[in-house]
């Protein structure tokens, strides 16, 4: 995306840029009054979280990530007035239909807000949130004092990944066999690879490297390509690309229930194309290093809702 900054540092590297200071007490939050017609806020181009990797060839630049009390900080996300009326940065709960909006797991506490209206301020099921909103201040151990708030653009999350095969001599042939065919087959491929997750990563649709709107089926392989082409290729005879991986999806399964069972705060995906765990957390502070030690050589892409500046 042009203009996004993006930054993949080792998680080795981050655990070790620890910080001695103690964990600060909350600071109570400086409560908003409800206006129904906010003001007119301006609007920022979006710069999107960086991520922390893990592993990764890389070991030098992981305290660019690491938060500690007095660091000047930015993040994205909605500003929601809780029921006791603090108020907190997060992404919105997904998953309850016609409930009221509410924050997910990862959110910090929004401290000392300095600009009311907020962008987009408004009335939602009887809570009040903002827009989408680019924040900046200063961390203050349990949250972040905020110096300035802007509106901005709610980045995509999901974009189709590119084949990571060659194509055949032939091309791609993504008409090939009528639509029903082609749908039944996939069900018949990916039940075998459902059946077997320690040989497979997982089956995914990927687009060809001009992203046109042909799909191919990726199945990810951990054993023998030859293997798998004699097994698979006669249950999905049409454009299918084997590729190999590095974690089945059994581990990657057994990572994310372990991560899941660390901390309710975190969020966990696994990226099948990527053959690795998303986990998205509030920041990367002294408890979260603590947290994540038992965790540097898994395959585990960081991405914190705060960062520092």
């Amino acid at each position: 995306m042009t203009g996004m900054r993006r930054l993949t540092v080792s998680l080795v590297a981050v655990l070790s840029a620890t910080c001695a200071s103690p964990t600060p007490s909350p600071i109570p939050t400086v409560l908003p009054t409800p206006t129904a017609t906010p003001t007119a806020s301006p609007t920022v181009a979006p710069t999107p979280i960086p991520t922390i990797s893990s592993p990764s060839p890389t070991g030098s630049a992981g305290s660019q990530l690491f938060v500690k009390e007095g660091d000047g900080v930015s993040g994205t996300g909605y500003v929601i007035q809780q029921a006791d009326g603090t108020l907190r940065l997060c992404e919105l709960a997904v998953g309850i239909p016609e409930a009221s909006p509410s924050c997910g797991p990862v959110a910090v506490q929004a401290v000392s807000m300095p600009i009311l209206p907020l962008p987009g301020w408004h009335e939602d099921g009887g809570v009040w949130l903002s827009s989408y909103v680019a924040v900046s201040g200063t961390w203050v151990g349990e949250g972040i004092a905020v110096a300035t708030v802007a509106e901005t653009a709610h980045l995509p999350t999901y974009e189709t990944p590119i084949v990571p095969c060659p194509p055949p001599d032939a091309g791609w042939n993504p008409g090939e066999g009528s639509a029903s065919a082609r749908e039944r087959a996939s069900l018949v491929l990916g039940g075998e690879v459902d059946a077997h997750p320690s040989l497979y990563s997982g089956m995914w649709a990927a687009a060809p490297g001009d992203r046109s709107q042909a799909t191919i089926i990726v199945v990810g392989v951990t054993g023998s390509i030859d293997d798998a082409s004699v097994a698979l290729r006669a249950l999905y005879p049409f454009d299918l690309c084997l590729t190999s991986v590095a974690f089945s999806a059994a581990e990657l399964h057994h990572l994310a229930l372990d991560l899941a069972a660390t901390s309710p705060a975190w969020t966990v995906r696994v990226d099948t194309p990527n053959d690795r765990m998303r986990l998205g957390l509030a920041v990367v502070d002294q408890s979260t290093l603590q947290m994540l030690s038992t965790f540097t050589s898994q395959p585990i892409d960081i991405k914190p809702l705060v960062q520092p500046d």
